[in-house]
């Protein structure tokens, strides 16, 4: 199914009523998304499945937790012990050997309970080569602390050809509790096959939900056909710019990693739920206002400069424009104008500096921060920075308007995550 969104650089003139929207064709080589080498992943039949002990001491510290979980009340629980080591693990066994240079993700739910501040939980991620030896890479690493169920990811290389993988929980020498849900590995390419029909054709985007922008370009003509080659997980995002300055958009595959749901009060700017932002550079949407006399119109979204792990503070990254105006302060209704951290009780940040470059915390998780931490911002409702409500009732405009988020962070390996564009009309 096509769905109307809006992108583009600048203010375009409306479209004469009755021009057809272009028809988006997507196909995947292999089928998208790929296979998921987690064989028990959400635990909603309660056993642990394919997933084994370290030890079989250990085994007392591995079991399945039946009173809450990530869309049911199951998950897999990792108990801790100040003298123990238990983790639990899970052969990674692809159809076709790994191969040096793929792409891989990784991404599940935590929740941590009852466990020592001084120490993180995480995993490991090993692969064994051929020689039987093996090589390590990077997995999702917990904030230290208790925490809330959220959602960590990560997307890597695989390091060396490698007969299988190994993925391991941890929970060593702690107190408390981590629980588990819906675990995900997938790995490896896929050709995306985009054929696009309709008049004026003028441009197209292609977002992947997990690595960002993998195609922009400007086109011509009333038809298109290209296949692109894109990781073999999450979904991809393709947006179609046509003369009237409307944007056909697709998600592909469907309900995979996408934005809230439309309605006549929620107007998303993309269908993809991640949008990623390199270092000094900008992305742009236009998106079509209804009359809103005696109404509001509030921008929301969720920024996060990603990091490897843990809290890192924060810095004016990013910088927002509705119809080139930029945003500052006074739109602002969060995640409010003054930040107070809890480590620093008498240092308060304007959510904006005098550029107008609104704070954004380094973070690998969009959640809470919790309590213990430094970092906590104890201005916020629930130590949640990342959540943003900008009032734009006055910038908008009934028609086509354009949105615009520009990072302004300058280390080469720091991107901005935005997820959930979209406006609310209240």
């Amino acid at each position: 199914m096509n769905t109307k969104f809006l992108l583009g650089a600048a203010i375009i003139a409306a479209a004469a009523s009755g021009f057809a929207a272009p028809e988006i064709t997507i196909k995947s080589t292999p089928e998208l998304p790929g296979k998921n080498l987690i064989s028990t992943s959400d635990f909603s039949k309660g056993v642990l499945g394919s997933w084994s002990v370290n030890t079989p001491a250990n085994r007392k510290f591995a079991s399945i937790d039946k009173t809450e979980g990530v869309g049911d009340k199951m998950s897999m629980k990792l108990a801790g012990d100040v003298a123990s080591s238990p983790n639990l693990y899970h052969r990674l066994r692809p159809a076709v050997p790994f191969k040096a240079g793929e792409p891989y993700y990784i991404r599940y739910y935590a929740k941590r309970v009852g466990s020592n501040p001084k120490y993180r939980s995480g995993g490991s991620l090993a692969f064994t080569m051929n020689n039987g030896k093996y090589r390590y890479a990077q997995v999702p690493e917990h904030n230290a602390g208790d925490s809330d169920w959220a959602e960590y990811d990560y997307n890597g290389i695989i390091p060396a050809d490698s007969k299988y993988g190994t993925l391991y929980m941890c929970y060593y020498k702690q107190t408390g509790c981590t629980l588990y849900d819906n675990v995900e590995f997938r790995h490896g390419w896929a050709e995306l096959d985009i054929s696009v029909k309709g008049k004026g054709l003028q441009a197209i985007v292609v977002r992947n939900s997990v690595t960002g922008t993998v195609l922009k370009e400007k086109i011509n003509g009333s038809e298109y056909n290209k296949t692109i080659k894109v990781p073999a997980f999450g979904s991809n995002s393709v947006e179609v710019l046509d003369r009237t300055g409307e944007v056909t958009g697709k998600l592909y595959p469907e309900n995979v990693d996408s934005n809230v749901a439309a309605s006549d009060k929620v107007i998303p700017l993309t269908p993809v739920k991640r949008v990623i932002v390199p270092p000094k550079t900008t992305e742009s949407f236009t998106v079509a206002m209804p009359a809103m006399a005696g109404k509001k119109a509030y921008l929301c979204f969720t920024a996060r400069l990603n990091k490897k792990s843990g809290i890192a503070g924060y810095t004016n990254a990013l910088k927002v424009k509705v119809n080139g105006k930029v945003l500052s302060m006074n739109n602002v209704v969060k995640p409010g104008k003054v930040i107070v951290l809890k480590g620093t009780p008498n240092k308060k940040a304007n959510i904006a500096n005098g550029s107008s470059n609104f704070i954004v915390f380094y973070s690998n998780v969009s959640a809470p921060i919790p309590q213990h931490n430094r970092y906590c911002p104890t201005s916020v409702e629930n130590g949640n920075p990342f959540d943003f409500k900008l009032d734009v009732t006055k910038q908008l405009e009934e028609g086509l308007n354009t949105v615009d988020f520009q990072s302004g962070v300058f280390l080469k390996e720091t991107k901005l995550y935005l997820e959930n564009l979209h406006i609310v009309i209240e």
